[in-house]
């Protein structure tokens, strides 16, 4: 009849210097019998490996390397790229590199190592400009980006090169709502899904805007025509008496030279056959 061995390992009976096979020692080593002698060959570990392709930001666990006896160990290639953290293997960046896997042995199975490859791809990142408006004749200065998708504790700061928000509108076009984008910025760990916002001129109020105010040889000035046609703009001392006549268009937007004003105070007047505005301009 069978007899029980050491690790519920299953031997048979079978005559004197022939090779006994055990199944159920870890590692399936053989034993022989020698002269009444038991002596046992070390056997290889049975260790499972498999290469991984992941995403920056995630992590991968443990047990997906099984050893057949016993706990392992790892170490990384490169920690700019994947760490091991009391047991939990993360990604830190995007990249390749290798993971070494590592068993003492025991008794009856030999020390093992190995390695695997670990390919961390770039992570998916949402960048969008904000929801913006402004109000016709003022230039847009700033408009922030949303992002969707950050490992936590990540920011655009830690970008080689940040997305800008691009295609925004000259601030003398017309009312309305415009498409803006995003450029491409650079990044080693994200790779940039770009998406477009909306920036929306709203009416200022008044139909004459200028800019700089105060200004030292040239205004801008932005305005507003309901119909296309022939105006004028008037430039006004505070006497009244008029030092400078312009003939503009409906394009929205015109230049002045008044390099030629001796400083003070004017009052500039957009004239058409539909509209008559004014505004006081400082020449310095």
């Amino acid at each position: 009849p069978p007899t029980s061995f050491n690790r519920h390992a299953v031997l048979w009976p079978v005559f004197r210097d022939e090779v006994w096979t055990a199944a159920g020692f870890a590692g399936g080593g053989t034993h022989h019998l020698y002269n009444d002698v038991w002596k046992y060959s070390m056997s290889r570990q049975k260790i499972e490996l498999q290469n991984y392709e992941v995403t920056y930001g995630e992590g991968l666990e443990v047990q997906n390397i099984n050893s057949s006896v016993g706990p392992l160990e790892y170490s990384s290639a490169d920690s700019s790229i994947v760490t091991v953290d009391q047991g939990q293997i993360k990604t830190t960046g995007a990249g390749s590199t290798s993971l070494t896997i590592t068993q003492e042995g025991t008794d009856y199975d030999a020390p093992f190592v190995g390695s695997v490859s670990i390919v961390v791809n770039k992570k998916k990142l949402v960048v969008r400009p904000a929801e913006a408006t402004t109000v016709f004749g003022v230039p847009v200065t700033d408009i922030p980006l949303e992002y969707e998708g950050f490992v936590p504790g990540d920011t655009e700061e830690d970008f080689e090169e940040k997305p800008m928000v691009s295609m925004i509108p000259n601030p003398t076009s017309p009312i309305g709502r415009y498409t803006i984008g995003v450029t491409s910025g650079k990044s080693t760990n994200y790779k940039f899904e770009r998406h477009t916002g909306y920036l929306k001129i709203t009416s200022s109020g008044t139909r004459l805007i200028t800019y700089p105010n105060p200004a030292t040889t040239e205004v801008n000035l932005a305005y507003e025509l309901d119909l296309a046609g022939q105006a004028y703009i008037d430039i006004y001392n505070t006497t009244g008496l008029l030092v400078a006549h312009n003939e503009v268009n409906d394009f929205q937007a015109a230049n002045l030279d008044i390099s030629m004003l001796p400083p003070g105070l004017y009052i500039l007047q957009l004239k058409s056959m539909y509209i008559n505005e004014s505004v006081k301009i400082v020449k310095q």
